[in-house]
């Protein structure tokens, strides 16, 4: 209605030749719209920019950077993450000085000795707007005090203020157990595997409390005083993940253990406390596959087609068993025939004809044959031998012998992480199959929401022609209640009140249809929302997994070297990332290793004497 008066008035003042005035001046003036509002009518309108470009001034830069550009005519508000200079000063009419601050957060006038005093408030506010300064402006009446005021003759007065921008800080957790899942530890004075010195397993008592969160502050971005937003990086959220054994606080910022057990942090980032779970004999026909979330105690033997599954592994004997360890697994008597997986370490008195994949250390004490070992840490045999096998390590082997003259040659790939390269494979993979599953579930979901709204708005519509069914019938009823039994309309009533009999018996049974397709549709969504739950939970998972495993690969580069103070084969087959090398004589104590010679540009296997095993 504003609008259609003003227009009314400009074409009033043309047909009496009169200098029409910018709609927006106008209502600026008259306190319609904000100075923020005015600049954006002005971007909108694309008026005429004044003789310095109606922008504000380009933020200084450093030597050999470009100048910024000029803002875009835009409603949006510009963004920049940088740390532009806004810094500038420059004269008004009215013998005003303008300055405005380096981060661009206040604006100043400051009197001169040529200082008008009849100068009114809107011309300073439209020389500010063609400066494109009209964020945090002061009202006209602050203003036209600054004008009148003789106190703001020496000192400057703050016509804007900009909104600085505030950096958030990351939520922390604090663990108040031993977390390191990978020590390699196990070994005694001579070199020995001491498989009753394991070193200080962790061990809480139920009530202990283990892990504190420190919640994160919010970042807040700022915005200057030429309207420019300074964005600042958003603080990052930890959750406290937890599972089995492990309880909240009521403000689900500390995690206590439920039970008295071993606290481990996953590589999913959940806290979890476990028991042992012990079995006596073998794993074989009596006992079946052992699958337990806990640790589990073998004391039996691991019997050959027989799977064990759990957190930390401990068993006698393995006779062609599988295992599969979130942590640790202890081999006391050594593996035949089996197939070895771990998180954590692993430590056997031998190992013959396996496959050994784990992300920690492999420690034997006698001897590793006819084997295929995967490491993201070492193998170490320090008083045993390697024969005919194949070993890829990340940070390194360590052994006495390597090979013997009738064996087939070893193969040794150094600093190279195969484990943590399957893992990322692995997490991968299962990650796009769950991202696929969820789109999945959440469609069909959806299109059984649609449905069940469609069942419902027909069930309302059944429901509203049940009721006029029984009104008419009630009606019908009163009707023939009124009647003589030898009335003739009876007879006329009658087939009435059969079909509308008929019609209700009707809507009813389709209603009670209705209801259980409503009923069904409603289960499946339920079942479908529970597993889209633990779709997204499982994904929450396996997204900390793969970001953890990258953070492993950084913090553990490979190291490519061997160490062997006995023999070494000739045969031997030596691999690293920049190289590849057969030995060709019998060597004794000796460091092979890759380098890269000062003289050349790419790495090569060298051997050096072993000197201080001397």
């Amino acid at each position: 209605a504003r609008f259609k008066e003003e227009i009314g008035r400009q074409k009033q003042a043309m047909g009496q030749k009169a200098q029409p005035r910018f709609i927006g001046e106008i209502w600026l003036k008259n306190q319609t719209i904000t100075p923020d509002q005015f600049k954006k009518v002005l971007h909108l309108s694309q008026k005429k920019p004044s003789p310095n470009g109606g922008q504000a001034p380009a933020p200084a830069t450093r030597p050999a950077e470009t100048a910024e550009p000029a803002a875009p005519t835009s409603v949006e508000p510009e963004t920049v993450r940088d740390t532009p200079d806004y810094a500038f000063q420059t004269g008004l009419a009215g013998g005003v000085d303008l300055e405005v601050n380096k981060a661009g957060m206040a604006a100043l006038l400051k009197k001169t000795d040529q200082f008008d005093d009849t100068i009114e408030a809107q011309d300073i506010v439209d020389q500010l707007l063609e400066h494109d300064i009209s964020y945090g402006l002061v009202s006209e009446k602050n203003i036209q005090g600054f004008i009148r005021s003789r106190g703001f003759k020496e000192k400057p007065f703050k016509v804007a203020s900009g909104t600085p921008p505030k950096q958030g800080k990351d939520a922390r957790i604090e663990y108040y157990f031993d977390t390191d899942h990978l020590k390699a530890g196990g070994l005694d004075d001579e070199g020995n595997i001491d498989f009753k010195d394991r070193g200080e397993v962790p061990w809480v008592e139920q009530d202990t409390l283990l892990a504190e969160k420190f919640p994160m502050s919010e970042s807040r971005n700022g915005t200057t005083v030429f309207g420019r937003v300074v964005e600042v990086d958003p603080a990052v959220d930890h959750p406290l993940k937890f599972r089995s054994g492990v309880r909240a606080s009521e403000d689900e910022l500390r995690l206590y253990s439920d039970i008295s057990g071993h606290p481990r942090l996953s590589w999913s980032g959940n806290i979890q406390v476990t028991d042992t779970f012990t079995v006596k004999e073998n794993v074989d026909y009596q006992t079946g596959h052992i699958e337990y979330t806990g640790d589990i105690d073998i004391k039996g033997r691991l019997k050959a087609g027989f799977k064990v599954r759990g957190e930390a592994v401990r068993v006698n004997t393995v006779d062609g068993g599988e295992i599969h360890a979130q942590g640790d697994v202890t081999i006391v008597n050594g593996a035949n025939d089996a197939r070895i997986y771990a998180r954590g370490n692993v430590f056997a008195k031998f190992i013959q004809n396996a496959e050994v994949s784990c992300l920690g250390h492999l420690t034997v004490e006698k001897e590793i044959v006819d084997c295929t070992i995967e490491t993201s840490g070492s193998v170490i045999i320090p008083n045993g031998e390697v024969i005919s096998s194949q070993i890829t390590c990340n940070t390194g082997l360590t052994t006495r012998h390597l090979g013997t003259e009738k064996s087939v040659p070893n193969t040794v790939v150094l600093g190279k992480d195969a484990f943590t390269a399957k893992e990322l494979r692995s997490i991968r993979k299962e990650i796009k199959t769950g991202e696929k599953q969820l789109g999945q579930v959440r469609e069909k979901a959806e299109a059984l929401s649609k449905t069940l709204g469609e069942l419902n708005h027909a069930t309302s519509r059944l429901a509203h022609e049940m009721d006029r069914a029984r009104e008419e019938g009630r009606m019908l009823s009163e009707q023939l209640e009124t009647l003589d039994a030898d009335s003739p309309k009876i007879t006329a009533l009658k087939p009435q009140v059969q079909r509308n009999n008929a019609l209700f018996s009707r809507l009813d049974k389709d209603l009670n249809a209705y209801f259980d397709r409503i009923e069904s549709y409603e289960d499946q969504i339920v079942d479908l929302t529970v597993k889209q739950e633990h779709l997204e939970e499982r994904l929450e998972d396996l997204f900390y997994e793969e970001a953890n495993f990258m953070e492993w690969t950084e913090t553990n580069p490979g190291n490519p070297s061997a160490t062997i103070t006995g023999r070494v084969s000739p045969g031997t087959a030596i691999k690293s990332p920049g190289d590849s090398r057969e030995i060709s004589e019998h060597l004794t104590n000796v460091i092979i290793k890759e380098i890269v010679p000062q003289d050349k540009d790419k790495p090569e296997i060298q051997i050096h004497d072993n000197i201080r095993s001397r």
